[in-house]
């Protein structure tokens, strides 16, 4: 087994710093490739090389990266449809905390409310506490479904994409 940081770990755990990711994945650690893309993906500026190492990730076979490439992808106008595909790619991979985030990048786009409604239930259903929330505030912005809205928990910036990211309400509700 190869030792890495003081927290991380063969199988792709949290890494304290980039140096760490990297000396991992030059021992052979190819979990370290999606450890390093979280990394970058928190840093303004870095999207690019935090995109490359999902994708590396993803070549190796670690299928975790599927999501944290979705959320990468959401954030970036005019990728809604490949940050789709990358949450989808996940949920197929069986990583339930995409549909939150598949629910949050649909609630986005006009039209597209009913799916987002129903990735945010199959959230619920998965056990994403989140998701009630998003929920929530997705019927209740819909004329004649307000009362449909389950009760919401937690603050309303509350997302469900990324512990990085924050969904910002409507202007209605600050």
């Amino acid at each position: 087994m190869i030792a890495v940081a003081q927290t991380g770990s063969t199988t792709g755990g949290d890494f304290d710093d980039e140096r760490s990711c990297r000396e991992a994945i030059a021992a052979g650690d190819t979990g370290a490739w999606n450890n390093l893309g979280n990394l970058l993906a928190r840093q303004t500026g870095r999207e690019d090389e935090a995109e490359a190492a999902y994708r590396e990730a993803i070549t190796a076979g670690d299928t975790r990266a599927w999501y944290g490439l979705g959320i990468l992808l959401s954030k970036q106008p005019g990728r809604e449809d490949e940050a789709e595909a990358a949450y989808r790619e996940a949920i197929t991979a069986g990583d339930t905390r995409a549909w939150c985030g598949l629910g949050w990048l649909l609630s986005k786009q006009s039209g597209r409310e009913r799916e987002a409604e129903a990735a945010y239930r199959e959230a619920i259903t998965a056990g994403d506490s989140h998701a009630r929330n998003n929920l929530g505030n997705l019927l209740a912005d819909q004329p004649g479904r307000e009362d449909e809205a389950p009760s919401r928990s937690g603050p309303t910036t509350t997302a469900c994409t990324h512990p990085s990211a924050t969904f910002r309400p409507p202007s209605s509700r600050l």
